[in-house]
């Protein structure tokens, strides 16, 4: 029989590289060697099982904040004692310690005999058992005192069972010394709370000896599906719950877990998801292997036996493509073969609990790849020197710079950009060592940075350096680095030497330093702003804590700004602001810091304190470096400054508490008289209440039509008879009645809800004056006093105007009536405001004249057609000889002027006697007329007569 001899190499070839493949999967599932790529399958998969923590679960964490409050580890026992009775008296399910309590408390024996107590009259208490290696005769058990064990309603190891990379992926259900007679801490727990079981365990302990009575045995492995990353769980301080500030139902009907997760306590263990340097507490290890196992989330590991035939069927399986199938067909059917390979891992971990490692088949189904290299031998040879040209142009036209070295760190590469950084050109570089080529140095330390070859060799790893590099050229150049070095091998994975790849990142790092300052500075002043004002308050509050001492919050507000930016502009009202911080930062200490909050509001944050003495003398000293005027643009400007103080602790504990205190302190500052400073007191807070009500209930009242025009007839000397009205305002509130405007009006002035208000009153005025006079009244002038903010409105004269025309009411019939002080805080703008209402045609009053402070030389500038006695001084005219000649002064200098004058508050026959004798030509007080609504006004007009009044 003839035997086809290509057929038989063929057949040979295929059973040698079949028998190759199958030999390979066996040592390699023997050998374990790739354990490792499994494990980090398996973390994957088991981070992308992730679920949120249940509510029933609930950690008590002895962390870095119940030692501060509770004192340094460990505490006596009686505070674990009333722990249980507090967590027992809140229904808590079941409470597991995650503690080792196996030495007897010698500073505190009641302590201890009350822990138990507690356990005994709990019920449901669940202790650790762990072990302890001694050097000399192996490992012991480590239980709880006898008195605790006794009392407990429960014992269960706590034994952690690290994979060989460090990693705790899975546990023991049973483990012990000498025999595996402990259930797992967690089971323990679970069997209390929920009379758990797992059908595959046994509920009795085993006796079978094991080796030596000093060898720790576990029994039934499990692996577990963690739940989240650490931090997953909910935790509760410690100290928070024996202060009592937790409530019941936070645990009530839950699984408490207790154990230490204070930084530098407790033992941090790495599981699949705990991530970078990420590690996680014991205690959270417990929940989240409570939470696997009665939600059935525990996996097994498949057997050895299926292991391998299933590996086999993946592993051989390519070897019948490569041979039957084309190039690209075989190529794609490996692709899809390692796919399923994963998949199948996947799911049978997710659907069936049970995890079948796909790394054996991964790598195995890999090694077939040869196959395709024989056919295509000369294709992979062009194409290996195609991709090293690719490689040089690419080294050479990234923008990232590398340098090589052989094994003792002469440098035999460097690219383009290696040569601009460096400031040595490859011809010079060449053949000398990497550090006398890199200078580098630490920015944080300053201290030289040398590179040791051997070290990143045997690495064996990219190794990252800080990002605190600086190199400095050889040019004079200093640049700031992201490096990272990594060993370069041979074929035979010896050691040729490292590459050294680095990145300039200086301009990165000054457009992040920059866009840190924005965020945390105030682009104008370049002060703190609130974000980091805050977190220096939260840093000086701490540190007052611990030495005992006071923190100040001053909280200043600019009086009268808003002025400034209104009449000359923002960028005049910016320069200002800056040359306030001027001044703030020479009148405070060196050591407090000053903010910005916004506008014209600074915050002052004093730390190191010991009498308040101390606080008000810096208050007043920045307030009094505020008083002399600022020179801006050959203008002097006039800023005083109303300051709230708030303390810690006294007014606060946190920053937001303490900045509220300060500015409620701050308006009532504002309130006193401005330009000066005010200590917070708790009853602020009912007037902040109060004023905020008011504040809503004036809003209301606009909107609902609650407030009303009154009117005070105006009568003429010369006349006898009514000349006109005043329109006053009044507020009739559905439950409080009549409220005096001298209550509701600063606050519409603070809040800018005058404006909507004296348009609103205005109106009124105009429209009611022009219906009198088409009714034939002798009303020749309505006036209507304007507030502070509506005089510095912009938009006042085309108000004005604008209500006029809608009224249809001439403008002489119109008065408005201001005062001193309105037109003193801004002298040139008033007056431009004046002339502009003046050339409309619009009657102009000094209101009350005599009570404020404008010399006589501005009173002659100001185009005004009258004046108004104040009342004060018309009151006593009669009996005050003092009244009677600032009367005569006023109407004498008035006339002298040729401006009409008007006396307010006439009250008696005397009073108007006394004026009449004396010149004055208008009246207006309670002997003629109350303010009355129009109503009651016209009916006045219409029955009245002019010999009513005269």
């Amino acid at each position: 029989m003839k035997i086809d001899r290509q057929a038989f190499y063929l057949f040979l070839q295929k059973t040698v590289f079949l028998f190759l493949l199958s030999g390979i999967t066996l040592g390699l599932l023997y050998d374990d060697s790739l354990k490792r790529w499994d494990n980090l399958f398996y973390d994957g998969l088991i981070r992308l099982m992730g679920r949120p923590a249940p509510e029933d679960v609930v950690m008590i964490g002895i962390d870095d904040l119940s030692l501060n409050e509770l004192g340094r580890w460990p505490w006596s026992r009686r505070r674990h004692a009333k722990l249980i009775d507090v967590l027992s008296g809140a229904g808590a399910k079941v409470i597991g310690f995650d503690i080792l309590f196996s030495e007897a408390d010698a500073a505190d024996p009641e302590g201890d005999r009350l822990f138990a107590a507690a356990m005994r009259k709990s019920k449901r208490v669940v202790l650790p058992v762990a072990s302890e290696r001694l050097s000399a005769i192996g490992i012991t058990e480590i239980l709880p005192l006898p008195m605790f064990t006794e009392a407990a309603a429960a014992l269960g190891h706590v034994e952690i069972s690290l994979d060989g990379d460090g990693i705790q992926r899975g546990l023991f259900l049973k483990a012990g010394l000498s025999t595996a007679h402990w259930f797992a801490f967690s089971v323990s727990i679970l069997q209390q709370s929920e009379g758990f079981s797992f059908p595959s365990v046994p509920s009795v302990l085993e006796e079978t000896k094991v080796g030596s009575p000093y060898t720790w045995t576990g029994a039934y492995p499990v692996l577990i599906s963690f739940s989240g990353p650490p931090g997953h769980f909910k935790e509760i301080a410690y100290a928070d719950v024996i202060a009592g500030r937790i409530s019941s139902e936070q645990i009530r009907d839950k699984t408490i877990l207790v154990g230490i997760t204070a930084s530098g306590l407790s033992p941090r263990i790495s599981t699949p998801v705990s991530g970078e340097s990420q590690q996680m507490s014991g205690v959270e290890l417990h929940a989240n292997i409570l939470h696997a196992l009665r939600s059935g989330l525990h996996f097994q590991r498949i057997g050895f036996i299926a292991h391998l035939l299933i590996t086999l069927l993946f592993v051989l399986s390519p070897v019948a493509f490569y041979y039957y199938f084309s190039p690209r067909a075989a190529f794609a059917a490996t692709c899809i073969v390692v796919l399923m390979t994963l998949t199948l891992s996947g799911l049978s971990l997710s659907v069936f609990n049970l995890w079948v490692p796909p790394a054996v088949s991964l790598v195995v189904v890999s090694l077939s790849a040869p196959l395709l290299s024989w056919i295509r031998l000369e294709g992979a040879a062009q194409a290996l020197s195609l991709e090293k040209e690719r490689a040089q142009v690419t080294l050479h036209s990234i923008g990232d710079a590398v340098i090589t070295t052989d094994a003792d760190g002469i440098v035999d590469y460097m690219n383009p950009v290696a040569e601009t950084l460096t400031g040595y050109p490859f011809t010079l570089a060449s053949g000398r060592p990497f550090n006398a080529v890199f200078h580098a140095i630490d920015e944080t330390t300053g201290e030289r940075v040398s590179y040791p070859v051997t070290e990143c060799i045997s690495s064996d790893n990219l190794l990252r350096l800080p990002e605190s590099i600086l190199l400095l050229s050889a040019s004079g150049q200093e640049y700031i680095l992201h490096v990272s070095v990594k060993p370069i091998y041979g074929e035979t994975r010896m050691a040729l030497g490292i590459a050294v790849a680095f990145s300039n990142v200086t301009y990165v790092r000054q457009v992040a330093q920059k866009l840190e300052f924005q965020a945390t500075h105030d682009a104008l002043t370049q002060l703190p702003n609130r974000y980091l004002l805050f977190d220096r308050l939260k840093h000086a509050i701490r540190k007052a804590q611990r030495h005992q001492k006071q923190v100040a919050l001053l909280f200043l507000d600019l009086d009268d700004f808003k002025k400034v930016n209104d009449g000359y502009g923002h960028t005049m009202g910016d320069l200002l602001l800056i040359k306030v911080v001027e001044r703030l930062r020479i009148s405070g200490r060196a050591e407090d810091t000053i903010a910005r909050l916004g506008g014209d509001e600074f915050v002052l944050v004093l730390e190191n304190l010991k009498s308040e003495t101390v606080i008000a003398t810096v208050a007043q000293k920045i307030l009094d470096a505020l008083k002399p005027p600022f020179l801006l643009d050959n203008h002097d400007f006039f800023v005083g400054g109303s300051m709230g103080i708030s303390l810690y602790p006294k007014d606060g504990d946190d920053p937001e508490t303490l900045l509220k205190n300060a500015d409620t302190a701050m308006y009532r500052a504002k309130e006193a008289g401005k330009n000066r400073f005010q200590f917070y007191t708790k009853d602020m807070n009912s007037r902040v209440v109060k004023r905020l009500l008011m504040e809503e209930d004036l809003r209301r009242a606009i909107k609902e039509g609650e407030l009303q025009a009154y009117y005070q007839l105006l009568v003429g000397v010369l006349e006898k008879q009514v000349t006109g009205v005043e329109c006053l305002l009044r507020w009739k509130h559905p439950k409080r009645g009549l409220i005096s405007p001298a209550e509701f009006i600063p606050l519409a002035e603070e809040t800018g809800l005058i404006i909507p208000i004296g348009e609103w009153v205005m109106r009124t005025a105009c429209k009611q004056a022009r219906h009198w006079r088409y009714l034939g009244f002798p009303i020749s002038r309505v006036a209507v006093n304007l507030s502070p903010r509506q005089f510095l409105q912009k938009d006042l004269t085309e108000t004005v105007a604008r209500i006029l025309e809608e009224t249809k009411l001439p403008a002489h019939c119109l008065g408005l009536e201001i005062t001193e002080g309105m037109i003193m805080k801004n002298v040139e703008g008033s007056v431009e405001t004046l002339k502009s209402l003046k050339k409309m045609g619009v009657h102009l009053a000094i209101d009350d004249f005599g009570t404020g402070y404008s010399s006589l030389s501005y009173l002659k500038s100001f185009p005004i057609d009258h004046l108004k006695i104040d009342q004060s001084f018309v009151r006593d005219i009669t009996t005050n000889a003092n009244d009677a000649a600032i009367s005569q002064a006023i109407i004498a200098m008035a006339h002298s002027m040729k401006l009409y004058v008007t006396a307010e508050g006439v009250e008696t026959e005397a009073q108007a006697e006394f004026l009449k004798q004396n010149g004055c030509d208008e009246m207006q007080g309670f002997h003629y007329c109350r303010p009355a609504p129009h109503e009651i006004i016209t009916q006045k007009l219409m029955v009245g007569g002019a010999s009513r009044f005269m």
